[in-house]
Parts: C-alpha cells; structure tokens; sequence
C-alpha cells in the first residue's frame, strides 16, 4: 500500500502525475490511498475521472480553492 500526501489537491494536475508514476511502477490504484488537509471539486473530479475507486482523505473540501491555493 501507498499512501501520498499532498496539502492541498487545486486542480488535480500533481497528485495526478505522482500517481501515474507509481502506476508505471507496477503500484495499482487500488492500492494507493491520497491525503490532503484541503481539496477542490476539481481535483477531486479529475481523481475520480482518471482512477476510478481510489480513496482521498481531506479535511475539507473548499469550492474557492484554485492553483493560486
């Protein structure tokens, strides 16, 4: 199992490239877990979209919170 923190999920763009780096090291989706203090419908979104099942932990979900933080 993985686990990868990120502070705060804007748009999506870096937890998803840090996942796919995983996934071409033979880790599946399935196993990996993503925490974050703040996420964005965006981001969260695009997790969703990209890999189907995973799990995100956050402290909130902010609707403002953009690239910009």
């Amino acid at each position: 199992r993985v686990l990868v923190i990120d502070p705060m999920l804007a748009t999506g763009g870096t937890i998803v490239a840090a996942i796919d780096l995983l996934v071409d090291r033979g880790v599946t989706s399935k196993q990996i877990k993503v925490v974050s203090a703040v996420a964005a419908p965006p981001a969260l979104q695009k997790l969703s979209n990209k890999f189907p099942g995973l799990h995100v932990y956050a402290g909130m979900i902010d609707s403002e919170v953009d690239e910009r933080g």
